[in-house]
């Protein structure tokens, strides 16, 4: 199965660590795009910070993914969240 993960845009190095180790990426955009997340394929959903993205329980629930806060996490400790995981 394709890993695929989605992770907010703002967080660039986070982004480019986890497409080198070899996850398909989806950006999200400051909760632009968060309605039309609805996959059950997704690894995990990366937010910078949870109290300040609209995340909703009902999110989680329509994804089936966890959702990661990458506040003060370095982007290997994420991968290593998503990794855990599964």
């Amino acid at each position: 199965m394709e890993k695929k993960v989605v992770v907010e845009n703002t967080l660039k190095s986070h982004i480019d660590f986890l497409e080198n180790s070899g996850y398909d990426v989806h950006k999200l955009y400051k909760n632009k795009n968060l309605n039309n997340i609805t996959s059950f394929d997704y690894d995990g959903i990366v937010v910078s910070d949870t109290n300040k993205t609209n995340m909703s329980s009902s999110t989680d629930y329509r994804t089936g993914a966890p959702i990661i806060e990458a506040k003060n996490k370095t982007p290997e400790e994420v991968y290593n969240i998503l990794r855990s995981r599964y």
